[in-house]
């Protein structure tokens, strides 16, 4: 019984793999497909490469255009934002009672100068063009910083 079902077995093994062998053995990869044109195929592929130029310089001039006209909304509403934030900073400063002209100085500079930073860097394409100028404005910043720590300790050697 046991060697019945093995015989069979094996048999039908053979029979799966003798068509699949005879195939493999007519197949030959090395011969080119005489239905297949190479020069039209290259030509097509060609092309294809022209248009898909000509569409990537079209996308490439509309994607500026439109970083462009985002970087200017951008900068517009950063620039309404700096400004209501330094009218809100202003009117705080106006509330307290012993404000002097140097925190005047201090919290709208600071202000404009954190904007300014902000603005600037979204502008400026390159790094070799930000560098210096994030030079001076981190040098005025840390001026008013200093002229802010300055009245700090004052106040305490006062008291």
């Amino acid at each position: 019984m046991i060697t019945k079902r093995f015989l069979i077995t094996i048999l039908f093994g053979l029979l799966l793999c003798v068509p699949q062998g005879l195939a493999n053995s007519n197949n030959d990869l090395t011969a080119p497909d005489p239905q297949f044109d190479y020069q039209q195929a290259k030509e097509s592929l060609k092309k294809i490469a022209e248009s898909k130029q000509t569409v990537d310089a079209a996308f490439s001039k509309d994607f500026i255009k439109e970083q462009v006209l985002s970087e200017r909304w951008y900068v517009v509403l950063l620039c309404l934002v700096s400004v209501i934030s330094l009218i809100v900073v202003l009117i705080f400063i106006r509330s307290t009672k012993n404000h002097t002209a140097r925190d005047v100085v201090n919290a709208s500079g600071l202000n404009l100068i954190i904007f300014g930073t902000i603005i600037l860097v979204l502008i400026v394409d390159t790094s070799e063009q930000l560098t210096a100028a994030i030079g001076v404005l981190g040098a005025i910043a840390g001026y008013l910083f200093g002229t802010l720590q300055k009245k700090v300790s004052d106040q305490s050697t006062q008291n």
